[in-house]
């Protein structure tokens, strides 16, 4: 994770697809204000902790997999678009595949 600053800007990396992420005992946290994510898959949870943690005015970028854009499991699908309709997205891009050495850890 790079700050840019703290609470204002950020750029995030999240690890892709994480699919052990403790989901299970985190149900009802307060960060899930869009839905909650599914245990599988921890790139909503990522994103939605990091909105948690913007000031009200704050700017973040996401590197997600490109999945994420239209998966419909466990319900991502309807958490993407509480995040759309709350009107918190400016842009989606969909990158090129192998742009990362590791994409398990990407910067």
């Amino acid at each position: 994770m790079y700050y840019l600053a703290p609470g204002v800007s950020l750029a995030i990396s999240t690890p892709f697809n994480m699919s052990d992420w403790g989901g299970d005992r985190l149900r009802e946290d307060t960060r899930w204000k869009y839905g909650t994510p599914p245990m599988s898959n921890a790139n909503y949870a990522w994103v939605m902790h990091k909105i948690h943690h913007l000031a009200p005015n704050g700017i973040a970028g996401f590197v997600l997999a490109n999945g994420s854009m239209s998966s419909n499991q466990s319900g991502e699908g309807d958490i993407r678009q509480s995040i759309i309709d709350a009107d918190l997205v400016d842009c989606m891009v969909a990158l090129p595949g192998q742009l990362f050495y590791n994409p398990h850890s990407a910067p």
